[in-house]
């Protein structure tokens, strides 16, 4: 009896080893990549002040007559403001989410460090991994729903973008038409400041969703506001705004491209924790299959997955703390 546990002894180690090979381990547990907490914070912030800026320009009291006679600009501007407000309430369900995935970082951690301490029997290892993917599987269903918010805030902006590039070639051209005449400088300057202010805003907000286009955006929103409301009122100054105009649709165009590249990153999370259950499955059906008695980890294989683990639950918490801190700053 003594040489048939001996032997059942063997085979499990040879079993363990067969299906916890380094690599695989590593590729069970590999956690996902984050862009950086401060990048993340910066966009938010971005974006914040911009949205506060429409906010001010609403009851501004240039603007206050372009609402009052301008169905166009008015209907434009209560549209960016309620995106502005969907932005928020999305954002502060996914920083909700970083919290979420902080604990469950921290759970993680916990468990491969339990596996290199102790010898862990095959049904509460089962058990454990199942609990890992019906997680996971929640994250995977509310970055979906995240996604979709996004998506349809992006699908609306643009709807905006475009119907104020058309205004846009509507003014300029009655500009040509009406020979730069004083009065009708006037009425057309409130218009394209308006214009060029909630295209400005409506791309900012796009580039909410993708914080890495900081660099393509950072400092046009402010210089262009303050110059719109208060560049002279002459010819000169009607032509210097319609060539910023131009200059930043322009810029509307480069970001396209640059969008439909970043989208893919809207999606990241969302695919990593599909992968992640897809990898945890394979690794319950070869536990099973090999019928592994006992689950333990050497200090080599867990070792870095415990700390890369802990160091990403520190930066959960910390994107949950900054970013809704920023959002708080939002007084939409």
């Amino acid at each position: 009896m003594g040489c048939f546990c001996a032997k059942e002894k063997r085979d499990a180690k040879e079993n363990l080893k067969k299906i916890y090979s380094k690599q695989e381990i590593n590729d069970i547990f590999n956690p996902p990549e984050i862009p950086a907490v401060t990048d993340v914070v910066e966009a938010v912030s971005y974006v914040g002040n911009h949205l506060n800026n429409c906010v001010k320009l609403r009851t501004d009291v240039e603007l206050g007559l372009i609402i009052e006679h301008d169905e166009f600009i008015k209907d434009k501007v209560y549209r960016t403001l309620r995106i502005g407000q969907r932005f928020t309430e999305i954002t502060e369900k996914s920083t909700n989410i970083d919290l979420n995935m902080a604990e469950y970082s921290m759970n993680v951690s916990h468990y491969v460090q339990y596996l290199i301490d102790k010898k862990v029997i095959d049904d509460e290892f089962l058990e454990s991994m199942q609990i890992l993917i019906t997680t996971s599987n929640e994250f995977r269903a509310k970055f979906s729903e995240i996604n979709e918010g996004y998506s349809a805030i992006n699908r609306d902006l643009k709807v905006i973008r475009n119907e104020c590039i058309e205004k846009d070639k509507e003014i300029k051209k009655d500009i040509r038409n009406t020979g730069f005449d004083i009065d009708k400088h006037e009425r057309e300057r409130f218009g394209i400041n308006a214009i060029t202010t909630i295209s400005g805003v409506t791309t900012v907000a796009s580039y909410f969703i993708f914080p890495y286009a900081i660099p393509f955006l950072a400092g046009w929103f402010v210089s262009n506001l303050s110059e719109s409301l208060n560049h002279p009122n002459d010819v000169d100054g009607l032509k210097n705004k319609v060539e910023s105009l131009n200059r930043y649709l322009k810029q509307l165009e480069g970001f396209e491209v640059i969008l439909n590249n970043i989208l893919q990153v809207v999606v990241k999370f969302e695919i990593y924790w599909r992968e992640h259950v897809e990898r945890i499955s394979a690794l319950i059906r070869k536990t099973e299959y090999e019928r592994v008695r006992h689950v333990k980890l050497s200090e080599v294989e867990g070792s870095l997955i415990v700390k890369k683990w802990k160091d990403l639950e520190g930066e959960f918490r910390d994107y949950h703390r900054r970013i809704f801190k920023e959002l708080k700053n939002i007084t939409i």
